[in-house]
């Protein structure tokens, strides 16, 4: 037994030195850190809530301070102008994200805007979503979308919701689903999908994607949960371009007519703008299909979710 304990402890230490230290510059000079164990780093000192427990350790350390979480080297900014720093004069060292397991299995392994590496891909993605998704111009096409009013003395809170995933998918697809007593099957399958990804976005994370050797592990089936709900959303979100996908390819009458089903009015009594946001990522995908695929277009549709993801997780604060 003792011989197994001194092989054991001296692997660990190994797997420590090649994981944690091989990359380890000791010119670099890293900025104020708490102690560290080996192989976790500060792992078993993380307490929820996290923005509490960093904002105890800004007290102690400073308002720039490293930490380890595994094999991730993370550097904290609580000051403001380090932060206008980081994200205006060295916008590019910051602009890639780490390669963790979410990105992987649940962004189109790595392809959205928020899970991408800074590089010619993300910023072709960032000109679409600034140019054709967010200027002036579409948002004031979707503006007959936001200004709808339909309920007045009511819950509040999943009127919100219903509200918010009504607006993003009329923008995204032309539909809705929420805000009546019969909500379709096609609206109740998009309501678990959004679910089960506000449940694993808001998990503590995979313990893979902070000590390497245990990417093989599935802890809690975290990685079964994960693929699970990506081939769900993979589908749904595949289905809505094939729809749409088919009506460009409609004689026009009839295609208008397809629209038309879908087009709703605001309180204005003017009729909602017919194009959508997979309109517009076909119209350019017909310019340039090899970069704007099929899957491009999910990233980006999936870009526009985790927006509604972010507001409702606030609505169940």
């Amino acid at each position: 037994m003792a011989e197994l304990a001194l092989i054991s402890l001296s692997l660990l230490f190994l797997l420590y030195r090649f994981f944690i230290h091989k990359s380890t510059n000791p010119n670099h000079r890293l900025p104020p850190s708490p102690p560290s164990l080996p192989i976790i780093g500060h792992l078993h000192l993380v307490k929820e809530p996290l923005h509490r427990f960093l904002h105890d350790l800004s007290l102690q350390h400073g308002p720039v301070f490293f930490l380890r979480f595994g094999s991730r080297k993370t550097v904290v900014v609580s000051s403001l102008p380090a932060v206008e720093e980081c994200f205006t004069e060295k916008d590019v060292t910051f602009a890639n994200r780490p390669r963790l397991l979410l990105g992987k299995l649940l962004a189109y392994d790595y392809s959205t805007l928020g899970s991408s590496p800074y590089g010619d891909y993300w910023r072709n993605l960032r000109r679409f979503t600034a140019v054709e998704m967010f200027s002036a111009r579409p948002l004031a096409d979707y503006s007959a979308v936001r200004k709808d009013r339909e309920w007045l003395k009511v819950d509040m809170r999943q009127r919100l919701l219903d509200l918010t995933l009504n607006v993003m998918m009329r923008m995204i697809a032309g539909k809705s689903y929420f805000g009546t007593d019969q909500v379709p099957e096609e609206g109740m399958e998009f309501m678990e999908i959004m679910r089960e990804f506000s449940q694993l976005f808001g998990s503590a994370g995979y313990i893979g994607d902070f000590i390497p050797v245990l990417w093989w592990a599935d802890f809690h089936g975290v990685k079964k949960k994960m693929k699970s709900v990506m081939r769900k959303a993979d589908v749904f979100f595949q289905q809505l371009v094939d729809e749409h996908s088919g009506k460009r390819s409609m004689p026009s009458s009839v295609a208008a007519a397809a629209v038309a089903l879908v087009s709703s009015k605001g309180v204005d009594g003017t009729r909602s703008s017919r194009t959508t946001f997979i309109d517009r990522m076909l119209d350019v995908q017909e310019q340039d299909p090899e970069f704007y695929t099929n899957t491009t277009i999910k990233s980006l549709v999936l870009r526009v979710r985790d927006g509604a993801t972010f507001f409702t997780n606030l609505l169940k604060i």
